[in-house]
């Protein structure tokens, strides 16, 4: 449990990121929300612009070591970069995502609500820009738009496992062996 002096926050949305590629730590190069948006919009499919795009110049070696020295390296930083979504946002990272894409859709519309109320991509960070774009698109919309917009936020990507507990998992196998 942390202490009275923690901010939970702070934990929760850090100001800085870093995951760990093949045993290598890095540390992403992104403070604001249109840096993250804009690493998306570089490869909204494979994630190249989060990892192994946000990686600083000064690991370019180490990155070189790792392209020749893991088969698997592509699948490694697309995890990675997932990983990276999802703690730059404070959420999930498919949700974080979904929004991204969403807002760069309709990105002049969108950018310029935000823009007229103070809100400015190259100045805050991911966590509160994705807390305004999605109050603002809430805010605009009836119920069933808002249904709407909860489903598509929250649409795991097609092949994402659930997430399942080994007591789940036992169970499950259980069954499979009685049938």
């Amino acid at each position: 449990m942390p202490g009275p002096n923690v901010d939970l926050l702070a934990l929760l949305r850090p100001t800085e990121v870093s995951v760990t590629v093949a045993g290598h730590p890095f540390v992403l190069q992104a403070h604001t929300a249109a840096q993250w948006i804009g690493a998306i919009a570089t490869d909204a499919k494979g994630l190249y612009g989060i990892v192994p795009g946000l990686i600083a110049d000064d690991d370019l070696d180490l990155m070189e070591r790792l392209w020749h020295s893991h088969d698997d390296i592509n699948d490694r930083w697309f995890h990675a970069a997932r990983t990276a979504l999802g703690r730059a946002g404070g959420r999930d990272w498919w949700w974080t995502y979904n929004l991204c894409l969403k807002a760069l859709g309709t990105w002049p519309y969108l950018n310029g609500i935000l823009l007229r109320q103070g809100i400015d991509s190259h100045r805050i960070g991911l966590p509160d820009w994705l807390d305004a774009c999605f109050t603002l698109l809430w805010q605009g919309a009836d119920e069933d738009n808002r249904t709407k917009l909860e489903l598509e936020l929250s649409r795991r990507p097609a092949g994402l496992p659930l997430a399942q507990s080994r007591t789940q998992v036992a169970s499950m196998m259980a069954q499979f062996s009685a049938d």
